[in-house]
C-alpha cells in the first residue's frame, strides 16, 4: 500500500489553560478524592491537548502525514503490532499517534491503576543512517511475534531495501502483513532542520531531500 502524502509537517503548539481539579475519580465508579492532585492535572491536560490535536488533523483538506499517522493509531486493534520506520514516520507516531494501550476489561495484563489493558506491540530498527534493512527486519519482526503486522516506512527507507520484498514474498504460512509506504517523494526531515534554512532549494533537493520519481507500486508489481 502506498500513501502518497505532502511534504507538511506543523509543529503544533497549543496554549495551556490552567485549570483546578475539583475531582479525580480513579475507577468506573466510587473512590473520589476531592484535593487538587498534580497527576489529575496532568491527565486533564494531556487529554485536552490530544483533543486539540486530533480536531486539528481531522480538519485537515489533503492526505497529509500528521492525518496518515493519527488514522494509523486509532485502526490498529488491541494486541496489535506495528513496526514502524525511522525519520519522519516514528516522529509523525509519537506526535500524533494514540491509543497506544487500549483498556479493555478482556486483557489478563494489569496496569498500575487497576484497569486492564491490552498493548500494541511497537518495533523499529535503526540500521544505517536509520534507513538501512528497515524492511527486510519487519519481515524478520512479522515472523517472531506472530502477528499480523504493519509496516509504516517512508519512501526513501523502503526504496533502499527493496529486497525486503523477496523475503515477503517467501514468507510461507504465515499471519498477512500490511507493507505502508508514506510517499513525500524524498527525505522530509531535513525540510526541519537547520540545513534547511542556509542551503539553496537545489542542492537540498539532491543532495539530502534524494527527491525521485520512482513508481512503488510498479516496483511491488515487479516482485509478484
Amino acid at each position: 500500500m502506498e500513501l502518497r502524502a505532502l511534504r507538511l509537517h506543523r509543529r503544533m503548539e497549543f496554549g495551556r489553560r490552567e485549570m483546578e481539579l475539583r475531582a479525580l475519580r480513579l475507577h468506573c465508579f466510587g473512590l473520589w478524592r476531592t484535593a487538587p492532585s498534580d497527576l489529575g492535572l496532568g491527565c486533564i491536560r494531556v487529554r485536552q491537548a490530544a483533543w486539540e490535536i486530533s480536531l486539528l488533523i481531522h480538519s485537515e483538506y489533503s492526505l497529509t502525514e500528521p492525518y496518515v499517522a493519527r488514522v494509523i493509531f486509532e485502526a490498529l486493534q488491541c494486541e496489535s503490532a506495528i513496526f514502524i520506520g525511522n525519520s519522519m514516520p516514528i516522529r509523525d507516531a509519537d506526535i500524533y499517534g494514540c491509543n497506544w494501550a487500549k483498556c479493555t476489561h478482556s486483557s489478563a495484563m494489569k496496569s498500575g491503576s487497576g484497569l486492564t489493558c491490552h498493548w500494541i506491540q511497537v518495533a523499529g530498527n535503526r540500521g544505517a543512517s536509520g534507513i538501512d534493512g528497515l524492511l527486510s527486519t519487519a519481515v524478520g519482526f512479522a515472523v517472531g511475534c506472530n502477528k499480523r503486522v504493519l509496516c509504516m516506512v517512508g519512501d526513501v527507507s523502503f526504496l533502499h531495501d527493496t529486497n525486503g520484498l523477496a523475503l515477503l514474498k517467501q514468507r510461507i504460512q504465515r499471519k498477512p502483513m500490511t507493507i505502508l509506504v508514506i510517499n513525500n517523494h524524498g527525505g522530509a526531515i531535513f525540510s526541519l532542520l537547520p540545513i534547511a534554512d542556509r542551503t539553496e532549494r537545489r542542492v537540498l533537493d539532491q543532495y539530502f531531500y534524494t527527491s525521485h520519481n520512482i513508481s512503488i507500486s510498479n516496483l511491488c508489481m515487479a516482485h509478484g
